[in-house]
């Protein structure tokens, strides 16, 4: 109640105001349109009220405060004006002044800032224009140019739905907000690269493989970006003579084992488990073995025998029934029959 009374008897009445209440007069105030709420106290109810102030706080309304902070950045930048800035650059030839020209000429939307124009010197002035639609001739093309077109909206899904609309795979994406906002928009418009909070920071960086997605672009360059594009991954296998005999499945007469056996060569699962744990399959003990046994029918066998134990141990893995360890009795059922089948 103090700070109610300091309020009212220092401030204009007309211009501040105090609520005192709980919820239900907290829950009056948010039903009304803010251009900003600022709030201090727990994450719970500054959950409650985050929801419904993006019910109600319209980022339309903020667009004249973004327009002036324009004026403002562009005034510190040119000081005389761009016309007289030696930093200022001019359009490239007369095709592309016109070609410019045109989509500003074209556009229905409103110019908030600049437009002026120059043919002799292909001047064009930074120019920015609010326009009322994803198909504004501002919109639909790329300008090259000084030209910034402007759509407001109420939302970042109505963002993400018009940047999708215009163009679903843009070279560069450039999001600004919240990690929040930013994250979902990067979530949901795909494009060759993106900057957040900044613009083409990414195309800045030589390290950075930069190239475009979809319709704007295949492949990516600089640094090993440049490398792996001009480099061909050649595939190569070598197969030792000891494994023609596993790989008998291959040639004719075929049958339902042969059948059977190719199934489980070449079927792929996945190398791991529902809890991310590695699962050592045949693919697995095959990476070792072929140190393993000599050369000629004996040390295939050896390794055949080999093979056949761990599929064993794998399908009682699977019922919980075996654990390949000291102590479960595998070994000792195990290295009996390969030193037997060794000395063969």
């Amino acid at each position: 109640m103090v700070l109610k009374q300091v309020v009212e008897e220092s401030l204009d009445p007309n211009a501040y105001a105090v609520v005192n209440g709980a919820i239900p007069e907290t829950n009056a105030l948010l039903n009304e349109k803010w251009d900003k709420i600022f709030y201090t106290g727990g994450a719970t109810v500054g959950t409650i009220i985050a929801k419904k102030a993006a019910e109600t706080l319209t980022p339309k309304e903020i667009l004249p405060a973004f327009i002036e902070q324009l004026k403002i950045a562009m005034a510190e930048f040119f000081p005389k004006g761009q016309k007289l800035s030696p930093d200022f650059a001019r359009i490239v030839n007369n095709r592309h002044f016109h070609r410019i020209k045109k989509m500003v000429d074209d556009s229905k939307g409103k110019i908030l800032i600049g437009g002026e124009m120059d043919e002799s010197e292909n001047f064009i002035e930074i120019t920015v224009v609010q326009v009322n639609d994803t198909k504004d001739s501002m919109i639909v093309d790329e300008s090259f140019g000084p030209l910034i077109p402007i759509l407001a909206v109420d939302s970042v899904e109505e963002a993400i739905k018009n940047a999708n609309e215009v163009h679903s795979t843009p070279l560069g994406l450039y999001a600004f907000g919240s990690k929040a906002e930013t994250n979902k928009i990067l979530n949901e418009v795909t494009s060759g690269g993106a900057s957040i909070n900044d613009a083409f920071f990414h195309g800045s960086i030589p390290t950075l493989a930069f190239g475009g997605v979809g319709d704007s672009g295949q492949g990516a360059y600089r640094g090993k970006a440049s490398f792996e594009t001009f480099t061909h991954r050649r595939s190569v296998t070598t197969t030792p003579g000891w494994m023609e005999k596993m790989l008998a499945v291959r040639y004719p007469p075929y049958g339902d084992a042969k059948l059977k056996q190719f199934r489980k060569m070449s079927e792929k699962k996945p190398n791991f488990d529902r809890e991310g744990r590695e699962i050592k399959g045949v693919a697995y003990w095959l990476s070792f073995l072929g140190a393993l046994g000599s050369e000629g029918p004996q040390g295939a066998l050896f390794r055949l025998a080999i093979l056949e134990k761990v599929e064993k141990l794998q399908q009682c893995n699977k019922c919980g029934n075996a654990k390949l360890g000291a102590g479960s009795g595998f070994w000792d059922a195990f290295l009996p029959d390969l030193i037997w089948r060794r000395r063969e």
